[in-house]
């Protein structure tokens, strides 16, 4: 009995998980552009073209995302700007900040970034984790202890339109919560 607990709380968690990442995948379109500064033209064939012009090391770096705090300041934004620059990281994983700050900063690096960057953050329960002053959601647990799959749907995709209204493209929410109770 306790494993089938254990289990239907992995699935719940994995669904939590999923769902804002699959939701990327809608067709509505998005009140937002991703890329305010400067818009990039996507044509058949246009991966293929940017790793046929990219020299070894630029390909490497588009195995590496780097960290940034979208509230730390100039300096730091700065730095990491160089960073992508000089090793063309293939995205940028936000942590603390606020959302002006971090709409800016995701702009200024999309702009100064030769292919268009990967843009993440661990946001588990929501962009609050990482930005101040934002609404904040359950935790995984809670979610699932609610035992309603549309429940966790409507929270996934309020989370996933929460990242996709700020152009993050991808939520490292990937954590599993669960609880081991000891029953004697």
């Amino acid at each position: 009995m306790k494993r089938a607990g254990i289990l239907l709380n992995i699935f719940w968690g994995g669904l939590v998980i999923a769902m804002p990442m699959l939701s990327f995948i809608s067709d509505r379109p998005s009140t937002k552009a991703f890329y305010p500064e400067k818009k990039f033209q996507f044509e058949k064939g246009w991966a293929e073209k940017q790793l046929a012009q990219m020299t070894l090391d630029e390909k490497i770096g588009q195995f590496f995302m780097i960290a940034a705090y979208s509230g730390q300041g100039v300096t730091h934004l700065n730095e990491v700007s160089a960073i992508i620059e000089k090793n063309r990281v293939g995205g940028v994983i936000f942590f603390k900040g606020e959302r002006a700050d971090l709409s800016q900063a995701i702009a200024r690096f999309q702009s100064e970034s030769k292919v268009p960057l990967l843009v993440g953050m661990d946001a588990e329960w929501g962009v609050q984790m990482r930005l101040m002053n934002e609404d904040r959601f359950p935790y995984a647990y809670t979610i699932g202890a609610a035992d309603s799959v549309e429940l966790t749907e409507k929270i996934a995709a309020m989370m996933a339109n929460e990242c996709r209204e700020l152009g993050i493209h991808i939520n490292f929410a990937l954590t599993d919560d669960y609880r081991k109770f000891n029953i004697h």
